[in-house]
């Protein structure tokens, strides 16, 4: 399977959607992933992690990631795509670091 990389630099994009296999890819924006609907599993370098809704989780720069969806039920996530250079103070810390678990499961988020 071949790499994929894709050219987002649109400043802040947000799309609402059904989620299905989508293979490896990377690119320069952070991508934050929100399931409304089922669950997914979201492939992190070499790493699978498991999201159900309600569960979030940050992709930082340039890091190889991908979906891949199992359950039977409809699943729908909502895709917010945030150029780097919107953080310009953070910008070499964003090219740098990621989490080691990148997902936020749904129990450990505070609701105000």
């Amino acid at each position: 399977m071949l790499l994929v990389y894709e050219n987002r630099t649109d400043g802040i994009v947000v799309e609402w959607k059904k989620t299905v296999h989508f293979p490896p890819h990377l690119h320069e924006a952070i991508e934050v992933v929100y399931v409304t609907d089922g669950d997914i599993e979201l492939g992190v370098g070499q790493e699978l992690y498991h999201m159900d809704e309600g569960d979030f989780a940050i992709v930082f720069p340039n890091v190889i990631h991908h979906y891949q969806v199992f359950g039977k039920k409809e699943n729908k996530v909502i895709y917010l795509y945030l150029d780097p250079t919107l953080f310009p103070s953070y910008y070499k810390e964003l090219q740098i670091y990621s989490p080691k678990n990148p997902v936020v499961k749904k129990s450990k988020c505070i609701l105000m």
